[in-house]
């Protein structure tokens, strides 16, 4: 069972990952939400994006990324 300690944790240890492994690119000022926010890893992704400070936006109708 995942508690909030455990993916914040999780979320912790990923952002602190992605930063060593100095990937270009990486760092964006926004992140695009098209999972259904009751989806755990949109939880998880939302957590970290926080956590780093990104702005989200999030998308009403994903068909019209397409």
């Amino acid at each position: 069972m995942l508690s909030h300690e455990n993916l914040l944790a999780a979320s912790k240890g990923n952002i602190l990952r992605l930063e060593r492994a100095k990937l270009k690119g990486f760092v964006t000022i926004r992140h695009c939400s098209i999972l259904p926010l009751a989806h755990i890893f949109e939880r998880f992704i939302l957590l970290g994006v926080f956590l780093r400070g990104t702005q989200v936006v999030f998308c009403p109708v994903p068909e019209k990324l397409v």
